[in-house]
C-alpha cells in the first residue's frame, strides 16, 4: 500500500521511514488507525439479555424434572384416583387369588352399562368378566385394592397377549411373570418388555348394590402397543 509524503507530496513506498526526496520522518499510517495496545473490547451483556437467558434456563429445567417425574414409579394412577372407595378391610395380605369368572347370568348389559353384583366381588374378591365385542373378546378385571378402592381394568397384557391374571398378596401377577402394584399398577418386577402395559385401568361406578362400567369405554378401547 503507497501514501504520499505529508511535506513535499512524494509517492512514498510502503514501510518507508524518511522520505527520499525531503528526508521528512513518515507517520504509520497502520499505527495512527490503531492505536499500540488497542484490543477488542467486548460489550457487557445488558439486563434484559440476562434476565431472558435465566428465564429460557430455569424452563427448561422445570420441563426436565418434570420429564423425569413423570417416569418415575409409586406415583397415582389417574384413573384408579378417582375411583370411588370401598370401605372394606384390604383382602390380600398375606393370600393370593385367581379370578373367578362370573357367568352371563351374573352380569347384565343394559342401557349402555356393564352391570354385576357388588356383593359378587365382596365375596370373590377377584373377579373376570369376558365381554363379547364385535371383533374380539374383551377380559374385565375388577378388584378392591390395598388402599381400599374399586379397581377395573381390561385384563391384557399387550406385549405378550397374556389375559391370564392372579393376586400375589399386594400384586397384580400376568402369566408372563410380570408383577404391578395393586394400588396403582405400576410395575415392580418380572419382564422388562411388559412393564409398561399392565392391565389398562377404565372407569366404573357403584349404584346401589350394582358396579357399573360404560358398555361404549370398553367398546372403543384399543391396545396402547402394536
Amino acid at each position: 500500500m503507497n501514501t504520499n509524503c505529508s511535506r513535499c507530496g512524494t509517492a512514498l513506498q510502503r514501510e518507508v521511514k524518511y522520505c527520499p526526496n525531503c528526508g521528512t520522518e513518515v507517520e504509520n499510517v497502520q499505527s495512527a488507525q490503531l492505536p499500540s495496545g488497542a484490543s477488542k473490547v467486548t460489550k457487557p451483556m445488558s439486563r434484559k439479555a440476562k434476565l431472558i437467558y435465566l428465564l429460557c434456563g430455569s424452563g427448561l429445567f422445570i420441563v426436565l424434572i418434570a420429564a423425569f417425574g413423570h417416569y418415575l414409579p409409586g406415583g397415582p394412577h389417574p384413573v384408579i384416583t378417582n375411583q370411588p372407595e370401598v370401605s372394606l378391610p384390604s383382602p390380600y395380605l398375606g393370600q393370593k387369588f385367581e379370578p373367578f369368572l362370573l357367568t352371563e347370568s351374573d352380569i347384565e348389559i343394559k342401557n349402555g352399562f356393564i352391570k354385576f353384583n357388588f356383593n359378587l366381588l365382596r365375596d370373590k374378591k377377584f373377579i373376570q368378566i369376558v365381554y363379547h365385542n364385535v371383533t374380539s373378546d374383551e377380559v374385565i378385571l375388577a378388584y378392591i385394592s390395598p388402599a381400599g378402592k374399586l379397581v377395573t381394568a381390561i385384563g391384557l397384557c399387550e406385549p405378550c397377549g397374556s389375559k391370564t391374571f392372579s393376586t400375589d398378596e399386594t400384586e397384580m401377577v400376568s402369566s408372563c411373570g410380570t408383577k404391578w402394584n395393586l394400588d396403582n399398577l405400576e410395575f415392580s418386577g418380572g419382564c422388562g418388555v411388559c412393564q409398561k402395559y399392565p392391565p389398562d385401568p377404565i372407569p366404573s361406578s357403584i349404584e346401589g348394590s350394582e358396579v357399573r362400567i360404560d358398555e361404549s369405554i370398553v367398546k372403543k378401547w384399543k391396545r396402547r402397543v402394536s
